[in-house]
């Protein structure tokens, strides 16, 4: 689960109990942007690709931390995978994948070209972007290790 309501004026106490949560859970929880509030609850990063510049260097400090700590990158192009790679993140998630809400001025890649820019990953891939278990069905042999969704985990309307 990535924390990434970045804007809130909560956060920190949203941080707080989705830490908990997951603890209780067994679920692996990372935290956006911070990596301060990341070595407060033991979790571990996703970084935007647009600050993986800045955030690049507080890597060492959070695995020194907690070694177990997952860090993640936002990858929205070839180069920003290999970028992830390079700065030794976990895994990347490509996005947007498919037409998503959260992200309607993007144009999404589709199963083609998703593979086309994951083939020489040196790293796990996570499709992220429109995605449900029904979407990642038609990402059969696309080369990836996974997917990751918001929209999936909203109720559904009864309308």
């Amino acid at each position: 689960m990535i924390l990434r309501d970045y804007d809130n004026p909560l956060r920190r106490d949203l941080a707080a109990n989705m830490a908990q949560m997951c603890q209780a859970l067994g679920l692996t929880f990372l935290i956006a942007a911070d990596p301060d509030l990341a070595l407060r609850h033991k979790a571990g990063l996703h970084c935007p690709q647009a600050l993986m510049p800045r955030l690049r260097r507080s890597f060492t400090r959070v695995r020194a931390a907690n070694p177990a700590a997952l860090i993640t990158a936002a990858a929205h192009s070839p180069g920003a995978i290999f970028a992830a790679a390079e700065a030794g993140v976990d895994a990347a998630f490509v996005s947007p994948v498919f037409a998503t809400q959260s992200g309607i001025d993007k144009v999404s890649l589709g199963p083609v070209k998703m593979a086309h820019w994951i083939t020489a990953a040196r790293l796990p891939v996570l499709a992220l972007g429109g995605m449900s278990a029904a979407a990642h069905r038609r990402l059969t042999n696309v080369g990836h290790q996974g997917y990751a969704a918001i929209g999936d985990w909203r109720p559904k309307s009864a309308g």
